[in-house]
């Protein structure tokens, strides 16, 4: 019965939530990485784009199992990921990406939590505050001998329950930003 129930959900109102989303450029806590396609030329690449309406359906399907993560999962509008591994002449330009969008976002006051530069690895992870918390975070990572993670998760955050995120959705690098 309970398998009934989420198919009629996902009929009747998924589409609606679908129409219900705004325009989450808009919200403070979106980070604008640019078009990363071109730099994905290999066969390990990973993208993740889940938007409101699909967290939101995530979250009452994990009511019954896991309220805290139906909770958290509730105040997100977006997780977007992109890994990959950059071929070696695309790694220069891998790097200027992240410290362009490092830039920017310090322009929005964004507040960085963690700046590693060790050799040639990059390590950087902001949030994003308001008087009600935490509006968004951004992962930025490159490791030449590695691959490039771009992580950005907009929308009300708790930061200590941000590893069942990670656990849910299996997002590289977040267990790095409870070492602040």
């Amino acid at each position: 019965m309970l398998q009934l129930k989420n198919y009629l959900f996902l009929i009747f109102f998924f589409p609606a939530l679908l129409l219900a989303q705004s325009d989450i450029t808009k919200h403070p806590g979106y980070a604008d990485f640019g078009d990363l396609t071109e730099f994905e030329q290999g066969d390990n690449v990973t993208e993740v784009f889940i938007e409101e309406g699909l967290i939101k359906m995530v979250a009452n399907l994990s009511k019954s199992d896991d309220p805290q993560l139906s909770n958290m999962l509730n105040d997100l509008k977006l997780v977007k990921v992109n890994i990959f591994k950059p071929d070696n002449r695309a790694g220069k330009d891998v790097r200027s990406r992240i410290e362009k969008i490092d830039k920017e976002l310090i322009a929005k006051k964004w507040e960085r939590i963690v700046k590693v530069r060790d050799k040639n690895e990059v390590v950087n992870i902001y949030v994003k505050t308001s008087a009600s918390g935490f509006e968004g975070l951004t992962i930025t990572t490159f490791d030449p001998k590695g691959e490039a993670v771009f992580v950005n998760i907009v929308g009300r955050i708790d930061l200590d329950k941000i590893g069942k995120l990670t656990e849910k959705f299996n997002i590289p690098s977040l267990d790095k930003v409870n070492q602040k």
